[in-house]
């Protein structure tokens, strides 16, 4: 019983020092009315990734926590969506293999969000109640599913690339037998 609340109590220290994701169903739970409040209508969840932090303190240096705080939340958004739509891609291309796979898409998808979370916009900071920094931080969906779906192509290109050399080549040993092996683009 002591490992469990020791747990807990570790986890909502670290949830209350970090931005919180408001894609996220569970984070956005833990999410309390003050900020709810501060930044109602400021994001569209439908087509953006919203990430807020709250730092304690008003000042200049808490800002900035807040500020960097909400843009590392909003890259992990931007990674987690972007991870969920090169799995779509993955699962509707029906090729899988070494290099093209789940754990590939996780690291595609890091790369991504690396990427991407230069667009990041600064939707608003704020002052709470309880003398505390809030930061509101934004994404495109938009931005994140085209990076997703170039790169997906690019992979997917050097698959099918790989594919018609191997043909290529079986044709060869085969004396050009009437093997064919048909591509989608």
């Amino acid at each position: 019983m002591k490992k469990i609340i020791t747990l807990l109590m570790t986890v909502i220290t670290i949830n209350s020092f970090s931005a919180q994701v408001l894609n996220n169903k569970i984070t956005s739970f833990l999410t309390n009315k003050e900020i709810k409040n501060l930044i109602f209508g400021q994001y569209n969840l439908d087509v953006e990734i919203a990430s807020v932090s709250k730092i304690k303190g008003t000042g200049e240096e808490a800002t900035t926590k807040a500020e960097s705080d909400a843009k590392a939340g909003v890259q992990t958004g931007a990674r987690d969506y972007a991870y969920e739509v090169l799995n779509n891609y993955l699962s509707g291309a029906l090729v899988s293999g070494p290099g093209f796979n789940s754990s590939k898409m996780r690291e595609f998808a890091n790369e991504i969000a690396k990427e991407v979370s230069a667009s990041a916009q600064r939707r608003g900071s704020w002052k709470t109640s309880k003398n505390e920094t809030v930061t509101l931080y934004t994404i495109d969906k938009q931005t994140i599913k085209s990076a997703a779906g170039r790169v997906f192509n690019e992979r997917l290109g050097a698959v099918i690339q790989k594919l018609t050399e191997y043909r290529n080549n079986f044709e060869q040993a085969q004396g050009a037998t009437g093997v064919t092996v048909e591509t989608v683009e």
